[in-house]
């Protein structure tokens, strides 16, 4: 007895991905740069301003497909959540979800280009 395993769509899925991967990960790049520098900003105006240290602080960097976003004054965390004496103030949550719903659509706009 002998089995037939058809894999032409598999092998067609590879292909095309094998052609899109540099094109992809451009467009990607170009899309978390984005969703980063908006989120930058957003946060920014989101942050309470007392001196203006946290404000000043908010910065994205770049590291390949990731980015990284956020203050680096030590107290930015107790205005994000709060402390048993002190009510949350959240800027980063609020700024993340002002920018979400575009980075998904530019995301799968992307997978569309791949698969559509």
């Amino acid at each position: 007895m002998a089995f037939t395993i058809d894999t032409s769509e598999l092998n067609a899925v590879a292909e095309q991905l094998a052609a899109a991967g540099a094109r992809t990960e451009t467009m990607a790049r170009m899309a978390v740069a984005k969703t980063a520098k908006d989120l930058e900003r957003i946060a920014k105006t989101f942050v309470p301003v007392d001196t203006g240290a946290t404000k000043n602080s908010i910065a994205a960097s770049m590291d390949g497909l990731s980015a990284t976003v956020g203050p680096t004054t030590d107290y930015a965390v107790y205005l994000e959540y709060g402390t048993r004496r002190m009510a949350q103030r959240a800027f980063m949550g609020p700024a993340l979800d002002r920018v979400a719903p575009a980075f998904q659509e530019a995301m799968e706009q992307i997978g569309g280009t791949i698969f559509g």
